[in-house]
């Protein structure tokens, strides 16, 4: 043994040094020391694999940890910290944690949320991001978490970057999302044409220029146009571009003139045959829409206005204006005969006088008032020594109805009146033209007394003394409009 400070204090049975200070070389031939731990209980060797490396394991089994943690620890700066081949289960992540995988094709990570799917959420998100070619950025979404997707070219400018590609789930397999070749979203109902709806519709909507508002269909689904500017005020905003198939599958454009005024062509160039179906043209009669009609060859048919009742009427002479026939709409024409000893001045209008006439007809004359002219006729004699009478002809249209009531003898015509009083009690009401009438009790309740039709000739209304005492009225019409006539029954 060394006189000085020895280097070594175990010597094995061959003279061997066994143990050494820390920082001195190991002496050539030495020989281990085996080393032992406790479990409690049994002593047990510390474990090497065939390397002479350290088995190190924890104090109970895979997912059911024992004990206290086991900290491993790689070379800090050598982008090579920790290895790990096999399975890891990691609870409790630390804020620093990252695992890098030496060839990105083998890593592979399963990450499942805390919640399954159709759960309410649990737990905290996991922040992703990705690369702008550069540097790693955010993936962005709104205040609600719906993500913010950005096109890679700003409205306006020319495409940039390349599509993503959008997929949609059909009840089972996941479905491309389908455009044209001009990249035109094609949509496709849930139910064939002329097949009832299947599904639910899909709400659209568009910009008011701040806000989205939805697209407006009335209760039959139809869409509810508005044009930007008021009716009557300047044209404002662009025009909607309207288009039209021409049958062959092919999208053409509706045409209009430099005006705007619609361009029509038919299916057919003029002198070939007909092709297509025809359009259907109509007009307003005052109230509804009237298809015109044709007849078996294509000819419109005209129906042309026909006089086909005469109301004649005869009014004594007189120095004074009297009226020869009042304004009527529907009249045709009109025959006057001056039946007196004296010329008669007739004129278009009122007040009548020598001084202000349309025509001097002489004694036993007739005069044809011009066809188309409905408004009142005057005349006047104008001399005392006249005798005889006017006897005037109206030519009336068919559907013209009631012209002429002829009261206790006296014809009275009030076609263009809604209600006629009369004065003196009638023995006798005759009415003559077309059309249907009722004769009432003015009571309460209204009592039917008689009622019936007129088709060209006349009708008498109230008999001589076939009526007890009351009011009364009778209604006339003719189709078109309705008279009433009041009287009283002494």
């Amino acid at each position: 043994m060394a006189l000085e400070s020895p280097t070594t204090t175990v010597f094995n049975c061959d003279g061997y040094a066994g143990i050494v200070k820390d920082g001195s070389s190991f002496p050539a031939q030495s020989a281990a020391f085996l080393l032992a731990g406790s479990d409690g209980t049994n002593t047990h060797y510390i474990s090497l694999d065939s390397e002479s490396r350290q088995l190190a394991v924890g104090a109970g089994t895979s997912g059911s940890p024992v004990g206290g943690l086991l900290s491993t620890q790689g070379t800090a700066g050598t982008g090579d910290e920790l290895k790990v081949m096999g399975h890891i289960d990691i609870d409790n992540f630390p804020a620093d944690l990252s695992i890098v995988q030496d060839t990105a094709s083998e890593l592979l990570a399963n990450v499942g949320g805390l919640g399954a799917s159709g759960s309410a959420t649990v737990g905290n998100p996991v922040r992703l991001g990705a690369s702008d070619g550069v540097d790693t950025k955010d993936l962005l979404s709104d205040s609600t978490g719906k993500l913010v997707v950005v096109g890679a070219a700003d409205s306006g400018s020319p495409l940039a970057g390349a599509p993503a590609r959008i997929a949609a789930k059909n009840s089972t397999n996941a479905v491309d999302i389908l455009a044209d070749a001009a990249g035109r979203l094609i949509s496709v109902g849930a139910a064939d044409a002329g097949d009832a709806v299947a599904g639910s519709p899909l709400r659209l909507g568009g910009s008011d220029g701040a806000d989205t508002t939805d697209i407006l269909t009335d209760s039959a689904g139809r869409l509810i146009y508005v044009g930007a500017a008021a009716k009557g005020a300047a044209i404002a905003g662009s025009p909607v571009r309207i288009g039209a198939s021409d049958s062959g599958d092919i999208t053409r454009d509706v045409l209009s003139d430099s005006q705007g005024r619609l361009i029509m062509a038919g299916a057919a160039a003029a002198g070939t045959a007909p092709e297509g179906f025809p359009l259907l043209s109509g007009g307003w009669d005052g109230t509804n829409v009237r298809i015109f009609k044709l007849d078996s060859n294509g000819a419109l048919q005209v129906n042309e206005s026909k006089a086909n009742s005469a109301i004649v009427t005869t009014h004594a002479v007189s120095a004074s204006d009297i009226t020869l026939l009042a304004a009527n709409n529907d009249r045709e024409g009109a025959i006057i005969y001056n039946n007196s000893n004296r010329p008669m001045y007739i004129k278009f209008g009122s007040a009548a006088s020598t001084a202000s006439f349309t025509v001097k007809l002489a004694s036993f004359d007739y005069y044809e008032v011009p066809a188309g002219y409905t408004g009142e006729i005057h005349t006047l004699w104008g001399d005392g020594s006249a005798s005889g009478d006017a006897r005037v002809t109206e030519l009336i249209a068919d559907g013209s109805g009631f012209v002429t009531i002829t009261i206790n003898g006296v014809v009275y015509q009030i076609t263009s009146e809604t209600q006629y009083n009369l004065v003196e009690e009638p023995t006798e009401i005759t009415v003559s033209g077309e059309g249907s009438w009722q004769l009432y009790l003015d009571a309460s309740p209204d009592v039917l007394i008689d009622s019936g039709t007129v088709t060209g000739g006349s009708v008498t209304l109230v008999p001589d003394e076939s009526l007890t005492a009351g009011s009364y009225y009778a209604v006339l019409n003719d189709g078109t409009n309705t008279i009433n006539i009041y009287f009283d029954i002494t």
